[in-house]
């Protein structure tokens, strides 16, 4: 095992598997944050345009102080399209209006809650907000809603109806809340995560095999073949020459890997010859030598 991990094929294969690991974590991250800030903006614009409707619908039936007429419109709109509720709040912030009877004469603190947008500070409240500053992202245990705001401006039948009599001055006489349901975006998100990672994790071992089997016959093996060769090389075969056939640089370094075997056996051919021929020669003079002692001691 420890021979296996410490090869070449599998230091490659695992670096290229981390890498794309790495950089294919970070552009699902990427991708889902992007994709889930859009759904989300995408849900405030039919959010403040379902709001707009809403308060067309009712225009006419808060002029006739119709509540009962107000509240059924948001009690037939509730639980669609995912629509939780819908209320309406007056400037105190006790709901006056609502779809479920059960919000009515409920409150909020002006400073806090759905009113923070305009009343945040000690000054004069904001009159005009952009759809993403009137959408509040709210979680109510494991649930996400988004609240969007929209006010009730204050208009000339609303102050000579009868109702706001005494605040023909004011310019808003309320806020309409719509409450919507992120669970949907929550689950089209992770399900796009989990198809990411699942072909993320299906490409990431194609492409670790694809890498495997590349380096193991155009890398290991001609290591191995050129390993070989400089073990029967250091064993003294030096007829060993290495056969790979191959174009790139481990072809030119096995060709010059037999050249210099060539050599080295050509050499070591002329030097076992000299050494031969000497051992011969120094064989010749002793015999002579040998010779002309004899003489001198028979002479």
């Amino acid at each position: 095992m420890k021979k296996f991990t410490g090869s070449l094929s599998f230091k490659l294969v695992f670096t290229t598997s981390s890498i794309l690991v790495i950089l294919l974590i970070i552009q699902t991250l990427l991708t889902t944050s992007k994709l889930r800030g859009d759904m989300i903006e995408s849900l405030s614009t039919n959010a403040y345009n379902l709001s707009e409707l809403i308060k067309n619908s009712t225009r006419y039936s808060m002029i006739l102080n119709s509540k009962e007429h107000v509240n059924e419109i948001f009690k037939n709109l509730e639980n669609k399209d995912g629509i939780i509720s819908i209320k309406l709040y007056d400037k105190e912030g006790f709901v006056r209006f609502a779809g479920d009877k059960k919000y009515i004469k409920e409150s909020v603190e002006i400073e806090s809650g759905i009113c923070s947008p305009c009343h945040s500070t000690d000054q004069r409240p904001l009159e005009k907000l952009s759809v993403l500053d009137r959408r509040r992202i709210v979680t109510e245990g494991n649930d996400k809603y988004m609240l969007m705001l929209n006010p009730i401006e204050n208009e000339k039948d609303c102050s000579t109806s009868g109702c706001h009599t005494d605040q023909h001055n004011a310019k808003i006489l309320g806020i309409l809340e719509v409450k919507m349901s992120l669970n949907n975006i929550d689950e089209i998100v992770d399900s796009n995560v989990e198809t990411v990672i699942r072909n993320s994790l299906i490409g990431t071992i194609l492409i670790a095999v694809v890498t495997g089997l590349f380096v193991s016959f155009l890398v290991v093996r001609p290591i191995k073949k050129i390993t070989k060769g400089i073990g029967q090389i250091a064993g003294g075969n030096l007829n060993y020459r290495i056969q790979l056939s191959s174009n790139d640089e481990f072809g030119e370094m096995a060709a010059q890997f037999n050249e210099m075997s060539m050599k080295l056996d050509s050499a070591y051919k002329e030097i076992k010859e000299w050494n031969d021929t000497l051992n011969s020669k120094i064989e010749e003079k002793t015999d002579e030598l040998k010779k002309c002692i004899c003489r001198h001691n028979s002479g």
